[in-house]
C-alpha cells in the first residue's frame, strides 16, 4: 500500500509539474499572440512545453498571422494603386478641360468666333470623350463579373476590317504599312467585339509609335492563330517592356501626347477575359506584340 502511494504521489507531481510548464507556455503564447495583434511585434508565436497539440496550435496561429499580415500589405498596395489611378485620370482629364476653358476665355474676351479656337477646342472635347469612354470601358472589363461570351470567329475577316479603317491613319503619318493576310478564313475561339477592340487597339498604338513603318500579319502556329503587329520606334526601351501593359504606363513619361496609358492594358485585359495569350519583344529596333489565340477547326 505505501509503494502504491508513493507511486501516485509522484504520478500526482508529474502531473503538477506538467500543468504548471503547460501553464506557464499558454501565459507566453498568450502574451506573444497579445504584442503581435496589437503591432508591437512581428514576431511568430514560439513554445517550449513540447506537447504536440500545443505546437499545432501555435502553428495555426502562426499561419492565420502570416495571412493577416499579406491581407494587410495587399490592401495597402491596392490603395497606392488607387491613388495613382486617381492621380493618373485627374491629370488626363484636366489637360484638355484646360485647353477647352483657355481658348474659350480667349474667345470671350476678344468677343469674336475665332474658327482656329473653335478647332481647337472640338478637337480637346473629343479628346476629352475619347478618355472617358476609355475609363468607362476599363471599368467594365475590369469587373470580374464581367461575362464575355465565346465564339467561333473568322480572325481574318475582322483583322481586314480595322486594317482598312484605319489605313488613312498610316498614310497620314507617312508610315509605310505591310500587310500579310491569308486569302482564307481562319477560325478562332473568341469574342468579336472585343477582338477587333484588341486589333484596333495595337493598330493606333502602331500608328502613334511608328518611325516610318509597319507590319501586320496572321500566322498559324500548332494549336494557335498569331495576329502580329510591329513596327520601328526610335522612343521605347527594352527596360520598358514589361510595363507597357499595365494600367496608365506611357513611354512618353511627360504626357503630353494625350496618351491615356490605357489603351494596351485594355488590349491585355480582353486577351485575358478571352484566355488568349499576349507576347511583346523588341528587337533591333522593332516592337513586336503577337496574340495568340486557340485556333477552332473550319467548318466544311
Amino acid at each position: 500500500m505505501e509503494l502504491l502511494a508513493a507511486g501516485l504521489g509522484l504520478a500526482l507531481l508529474a502531473a503538477i509539474v506538467r500543468f504548471f510548464f503547460l501553464f506557464k507556455d499558454i501565459k507566453h503564447i498568450t502574451k506573444e499572440l497579445g504584442d503581435l495583434n496589437e503591432g508591437r511585434t512581428k514576431k511568430r508565436i514560439t513554445t517550449s512545453s513540447g506537447n504536440r497539440h500545443i505546437e499545432a496550435l501555435c502553428e495555426r496561429i502562426n499561419e492565420s498571422a502570416s495571412i493577416s499580415e499579406q491581407y494587410s500589405i495587399n490592401a495597402r498596395t491596392h490603395e497606392e494603386k488607387l491613388r495613382q489611378s486617381i492621380a493618373s485620370v485627374s491629370h488626363d482629364l484636366r489637360t484638355p478641360l484646360a485647353s477647352i476653358l483657355g481658348y474659350a476665355s480667349m474667345m470671350k474676351k476678344e468677343g469674336t468666333l475665332n474658327v482656329s479656337y473653335l478647332q481647337t477646342i472640338e478637337g480637346r472635347a473629343n479628346a476629352l470623350c475619347r478618355l472617358v469612354e476609355e475609363f468607362y470601358e476599363l471599368s467594365v472589363i475590369d469587373d470580374e463579373k464581367y461575362d464575355m461570351p465565346l465564339e467561333r470567329i473568322d480572325i481574318v475577316e475582322i483583322a481586314a476590317t480595322s486594317i482598312l479603317e484605319h489605313h488613312a491613319l498610316f498614310e497620314g503619318k507617312s508610315v509605310s504599312l505591310e500587310v500579310e493576310l491569308p486569302e482564307k478564313a481562319l477560325w478562332v475561339l473568341g469574342n468579336a467585339l472585343a477582338l477587333e477592340r484588341v486589333i484596333q487597339n495595337l493598330i493606333q498604338n502602331a500608328v502613334k509609335f511608328a518611325h516610318d513603318s509597319a507590319r501586320i500579319i496572321i500566322l498559324e502556329e500548332d494549336e494557335h492563330l498569331i495576329f502580329q503587329i510591329s513596327n520601328n520606334s526610335d522612343s521605347l526601351e527594352k527596360a520598358d517592356l514589361p510595363f507597357l501593359f499595365d494600367r496608365f504606363y506611357t513611354v512618353d513619361k511627360a504626357r503630353g501626347s494625350g496618351n491615356t496609358g490605357l489603351g494596351l492594358h485594355i488590349v491585355k485585359t480582353l486577351l485575358q477575359k478571352m484566355d488568349a495569350a499576349l507576347e511583346a519583344s523588341l528587337d533591333e529596333g522593332w516592337f513586336a506584340v503577337r496574340v495568340l489565340l486557340r485556333k477552332e477547326k473550319t467548318l466544311d
